[in-house]
């Protein structure tokens, strides 16, 4: 996958979650596209989201067909409570 993201736990850089082929499914569009739908459980603390992407199929610039539902493009982390 050329993007992905994770999630380190800020007080010891440790990764507590990354997105993988394996824990993803197809998004729509090209095939390429992959979407995490899911909920990770995390101890209290303090978190960094990190996201990377090419510059080849991304927001914008799409060179195959772009996923539907802009609103999950990139990372979106929702609070459950």
């Amino acid at each position: 996958m050329a993007d992905s993201g994770w999630i380190e736990d800020a007080a010891t850089n440790e990764v507590v979650w990354e997105m993988t082929y394996r824990n993803t499914r197809h998004a729509g569009g090209a095939r390429k596209n992959r979407l995490f739908d899911g909920e990770i459980m995390l101890d209290p603390g303090t978190y960094e989201v990190h996201y990377e992407t090419d510059d080849s199929h991304a927001f914008a610039s799409w060179n195959d067909t772009a996923p539907p539902a802009p609103r999950s493009w990139g990372i979106v982390v929702t609070p459950v409570k």
